[in-house]
């Protein structure tokens, strides 16, 4: 599970605070949606949120941030 809150957007990124569950969205990363790659410039205090957890959250919401749309809140569950 990942679960994120915006944070900040350029045009070629997208940064969210992100954690594993909800009351742990402590960790921070970019996402650099022009060359698909994820920056974890932090990760959230209590739990590690694994690398292949943030890539289906973003793969899920590529088509949002290529047509400009940043969400406030987004989340993956598997």
């Amino acid at each position: 599970m990942v679960y994120c809150d915006y944070i900040d957007h350029s045009d070629i990124s997208v940064k969210y605070a992100f954690g594993q569950t909800i009351d742990d969205i402590t960790g921070t990363l970019e996402y650099d949606f022009a060359n698909g790659t994820i920056n974890i410039i932090n990760q959230p205090k209590k739990y590690k949120v694994l690398t292949r957890q943030i890539e289906s959250l973003f793969s899920k919401y590529r088509n949002d941030f290529a047509n400009g749309t940043y969400r406030r809140k987004i989340a993956y569950e598997a």
